[in-house]
This record gives C-alpha cells, structure tokens and sequence, in this order.
C-alpha cells in the first residue's frame, strides 16, 4: 500500500508543474501512489511535460487524463444570476469553467466560492455565479 508520508503531496506536485506554467494541470495521488493529472493545457507538448515532471517525483505511477484547451472555444452563457450545475463524470472544476466562463483558469476561484471541496462526484450539484463574481 502507498505510504503518503514517504511520497509527494499533491501541493508539492502541484507546485512544479506550476512553477513550469502548468497551472491548467489538477492533480490527484490515489491510495496506491498513483498520480493523476487532468485538467487543460494549451499545447500537445505540455502534456509531455506534465507527465515527465510528475514521473520524477515518487509515486507509484502517472496517469494522464489532459485535454488540450480549445481556442478560441467561448462559453455561450449569459445569465445575471448564479445557476445550479450537477456535476458529470469526468466534470473537473477547470472543465466547468471552460464550459461556463470560456476560461478554465478561473477554477480556483469557482471551486472556492464552493466551499472548496477536494473531490467533485458525479450528482454533486455546485453553484455557477456570473463571471464577476469570480473577482
């Protein structure tokens, strides 16, 4: 079984492959010291990379699941109050900002303003406030 005390955090992952403008990439570590990374990046290139900077930490393994951004792909939502959105299997926060804001780097701020859950699950249903909302 994967010791978590012996092994990288998902902080510490997180924190190089954004130190290496990656900050699209979501990490996971599962039980076994699999390291999953999904998210969006915006060339097939960076998705490489992610894989080789999160293969030289210790982990039992990587797991890529990174989409590449779509240009020029913009949210066709306009709506002045906050929605509900019950989450899809496969749903990200990154995925639902895209979907929603045109821009899944507003994530953070969307998964904050939703209590700042870890994990998203398929019938969970989160709130979509307008854009400005996000700062």
């Amino acid at each position: 079984m994967f010791d978590a005390d012996s092994h990288p955090t998902v902080a510490h992952i997180t924190g190089i492959l954004t130190a290496n403008g990656l900050a699209g990439v979501i990490v996971h570590i599962d039980d076994d010291g699999i390291c999953h990374l999904s998210g969006e990046v915006e060339e097939e290139s960076q998705i490489d990379f992610a894989a080789h900077l999160a293969s030289q930490e210790d982990v039992a393994g990587v797991e890529v699941n990174i989409e590449l951004a779509s240009e020029g792909e913009a949210a066709d939502h306009d709506f002045s109050e906050p929605v509900s959105y019950e989450v899809k299997k496969g749903d990200s926060w990154w995925r639902i900002a895209k979907h929603f804001y045109g821009d899944g780097r507003l994530h953070a701020q969307l998964k904050e303003l939703n209590g700042s859950p870890k994990m998203l699950h398929p019938g969970d249903v989160v709130t979509i406030p307008e854009r400005d909302a996000l700062g």
